[in-house]
């Protein structure tokens, strides 16, 4: 296969693989369709088959994991992220304090 067949065949995947982690089996039909394109056999997609399973959990991990990252780049970058810890090493907590309470606001009042 020409260096050029292998770059449009990865530029055609790249393409139609946009949204491929969101949706369960959704690499087989990308896969099957280029191969086609491309004039090579569909069948050594059946040998994939059988792993495609695992494959789409590690797809669906790194999808949220990167959704994630974004999330919280774009959030510091706004200025939105709020510290971890809001109180100073030397604060006393109260025992009767809700995780995520601010300290010294009354329950109720914003």
């Amino acid at each position: 296969m020409s260096l050029g067949t292998q770059l449009a065949m990865l530029a055609t995947l790249m393409i139609t693989s946009k949204g491929v982690a969101g949706v369960p089996r959704a690499s087989l039909v990308v896969i099957a369709s280029t191969l086609s394109q491309f004039g090579i056999p569909e069948a050594g997609l059946l040998m994939i088959m059988g792993i495609d399973t695992f494959l789409d959990m590690g797809r669906s991990a790194t999808n949220v994991i990167g959704n994630s990252l974004a999330t919280a780049v774009v959030a510091k970058w706004e200025g939105e992220l709020a510290p971890e810890h809001a109180l100073g090493p030397d604060d006393v907590v109260p025992p009767d304090m809700i995780p995520g309470e601010v300290p010294g606001m009354q329950a109720g009042h914003a």
